[in-house]
């Protein structure tokens, strides 16, 4: 008797809905929140010495710790409480296998990064979601009653959040954290964009169940190489470090993240150019809202949101970019817009306008969340 192949995969993961990654070959691309300026000349000589001075046929240092140690004294934390891994969402799915079992709930607040409900899943966890009012903020209140509730492992968000580039402050987060009664992770890969007044970052292992991602994907520009990290108490650190593989983090990456990090103060004046870019270009696309039949979130990250009142509108000017030569994300309502060089922010906000000038409506309805991984 023949059995069919799609009988050998579990249940589980055959409902799993597969994620497909933006493609688009155009000029302009401006749909997965990267970096738009290449990384200073005298960081990428050094990266090709490194490349070849290597010994690749040995393993890479199972804990990273040219690379933790630097980026420990970049960011003022204690190297004991750092965790290294393939960009910052393989340390997030090493996170969900140390802490979340079969039925265990873990809270978020979507529209949000939507990897923190995919691994849950994958541990056997089950997802709970609180809302977010209508400028992308999340109701730390409701949150809070989530994390309280029976069975709640976990809580999980952004900030700044993606997609929506809303902003929570310190304050709100930390008295968020201090009452929770569960690991919080706050991740912080767009916090470079945003201002370190908002960062918890120097409370993580502080604060026993605050923990912070961090990434070199989005400011450092190595979004290529996958490097990042969480910074939390030794004890979750340890836990960490016992559910991952050996080498999970090649020795290129490794060795170009540790020079990446000596670049620091150069990469943070380039990601504060980057987010006044965004506030700019949000400033322009908020006055032709009303004509365009959206509602444009204030940016705290290197995006900006449109929230469309129709989503046809969205899916008719996403196509109408795509065929101008410009990729944004689509995530169903809303298109999100990753701030690029000046020259490609001009060119977007040209085709923008005559497109939206060209025909969109300004039928209210309401926009769908979408999906918000990269």
């Amino acid at each position: 008797m023949t059995v069919s192949s799609a009988a050998f995969i579990p249940e589980k993961i055959a409902k799993l809905k597969e994620y497909v990654p933006v493609e688009a070959d155009v000029p302009v691309k401006l749909d997965s929140n990267e970096n738009p300026y290449p990384m200073p000349e005298p960081l990428r000589a050094r990266l090709c010495e490194i490349a070849g001075t290597l010994e690749y046929n040995r393993y890479p240092d199972p804990y990273a710790r040219e690379l933790v140690g630097k980026f420990a004294k970049v960011y003022g934390v204690k190297p004991e409480r750092v965790v290294a891994g393939c960009g910052s969402d393989e340390v997030l799915h090493l996170l969900c296998q140390a802490l979340i079992y079969d039925g265990a709930a873990v809270a978020t607040a979507p529209p949000d990064f939507s990897m923190y409900a995919f691994y849950a899943y994958l541990e056997g966890g089950r997802v709970i979601t609180s809302s977010r009012g209508a400028d992308g903020r999340i109701d730390f209140c409701e949150l809070a009653r989530l994390a309280k509730s029976d069975g709640c492992r976990c809580v999980m968000f952004s900030n700044p959040c993606n997609p929506t580039g809303a902003v929570a402050t310190r304050d709100e987060m930390l008295d968020f954290v201090r009452n929770a009664g569960c690991p919080v992770v706050v991740d912080e890969a767009y916090g470079e964009f945003s201002g370190r007044e908002y960062s918890v970052l120097d409370m993580a292992g502080e604060l026993p169940n605050l923990i912070v991602l961090k990434t070199l994907s989005k400011a450092f520009g190595l979004a290529g190489l996958r490097v990042g990290f969480a910074v939390a108490h030794e004890d979750i650190v340890r836990a960490v470090k016992k559910v991952k593989s050996p080498y999970n983090l090649n020795a290129f990456s490794q060795a170009a993240g540790a020079a990446a990090l000596e670049y620091a103060g150069e990469i943070f004046a380039l990601a504060e150019k980057i987010g006044k870019a965004a506030k700019e270009l949000y400033k322009k696309l908020h006055a032709l809202s009303l004509q365009g039949g959206y509602e444009a979130v204030e940016p705290g990250a290197n995006f900006v949101l449109l929230k469309f009142f129709d989503a046809a509108d969205a899916e008719r000017v996403h196509a109408e970019l795509l065929r101008r030569g410009i990729s944004v994300r689509l995530l169903g309502g809303a298109l999100r817009i990753t701030c690029g060089t000046d020259a490609e922010n001009e060119k977007f906000y040209a085709e923008f306008e005559r497109t939206i000038k060209g025909g969109i409506t300004n039928e209210r309805g309401k926009a769908g969340e979408g999906d918000a991984r990269d």
